[in-house]
């Protein structure tokens, strides 16, 4: 347990000394998210229709035939390029690749956003009929 403890100290204490590069180089879903770490905080705008340019999709993937759901990076990168991040791999074949990784942590905020414009719409149609 104490060695368990001191692997996730030295991880949080490597993480905060580079909380954006840790959060981009690992798959996580706890990521760092204090105002100390950010400067120039914007809402974001016109959520919904940024939303509604996104795809959510199935799919099956190529090396196991699994099925997932997500977004296309492509997609992701017209709109939000700060989501998106090219990575070099080897494949299996030995040729190095370049493919595309999205941020999916950082769409809650664009999602929790078009949700608020929703509410408001909604509100204001409920006004309007009198409910």
């Amino acid at each position: 347990m104490k060695k368990l403890f001191a692997s996730a100290f030295l991880i949080a204490i490597i993480s905060i000394s580079n909380a954006y590069a840790y959060c981009n180089t690992k798959s996580c879903a706890v990521r760092f998210s204090d105002i100390k770490l950010k400067e120039n905080p914007v809402q974001i705008d016109n959520a919904l229709e940024k939303l509604s340019q996104l795809r959510g999709v199935s799919f099956v993937w190529n090396k196991n035939n699994k099925k997932d759901i997500g977004v296309i990076a492509q997609d992701v990168e017209k709109l939000f390029p700060e989501l998106v991040q090219n990575s070099i791999i080897n494949s299996e074949d030995g040729k190095i690749k370049t493919l595309k990784t999205v941020n999916y942590a950082g769409l809650i905020g664009l999602l929790i956003e078009a949700v608020k414009e929703l509410k408001k719409e909604n509100q204001i149609l409920s006004d309007q009929l009198r409910l």
